[in-house]
């Protein structure tokens, strides 16, 4: 994998890890979020690699999608099910 598909994936991924980071007052998900973007930068080329291009554009479907569940998720607990302590 190239540098313009780093490129690509932190300027899709990036703007909206902020605004989950942000829409989070009481910032509990923040190392959660970190790690599942991180993971999703490291293991991409992997499956980029596997299955060729396919698997590239697979690859970057599959963080796109997973980044839109995960933010739901936190969108979800903040303003619905407040967290106890």
């Amino acid at each position: 994998m190239d540098i313009a598909t780093y490129i690509f994936l932190v300027f899709c991924n990036l703007p909206l890890s902020l605004l989950i980071i942000a829409l989070d007052m009481k910032k509990v998900y923040f190392r959660y979020h970190l790690i599942g973007l991180i993971m999703a930068l490291v293991f991409l080329p992997f499956f980029g690699s596997f299955f060729e291009i396919n698997g590239l554009l697979l690859g970057v479907a599959l963080a796109e999608v997973a980044m839109f569940i995960f933010g739901a998720v936190v969108l979800h607990r903040t303003y619905r099910e407040p967290i106890k302590p």
